[in-house]
């Protein structure tokens, strides 16, 4: 909800409290990349990308990549 409500920061917060719960849930870090690359936070949203990958969702890290621009270069 706050993602789609352009609220990122909240988003953040509440997709890493998810991540407390489910540390290894691909949707929530996919998730969490989408909303700290949204909030200007490249550096983090690449972090996300690497674990998408290391969980072997090379799908929803190619989609994060996607959606953050080719600007980025992870």
């Amino acid at each position: 909800a706050y993602h789609n409500e352009k609220n990122y920061k909240e988003a953040i917060v509440q997709f890493k409290r998810g991540l407390e719960k489910e540390k290894d849930d691909a949707e929530l870090h996919f998730n969490l990349g989408r909303a700290q690359a949204r909030n200007g936070n490249l550096k983090e949203a690449q972090a996300a990308f690497e674990k998408l990958r290391a969980l072997g969702r090379v799908d929803l890290a190619e989609k994060l990549r996607g959606e953050v621009g080719v600007t980025v270069s992870f």
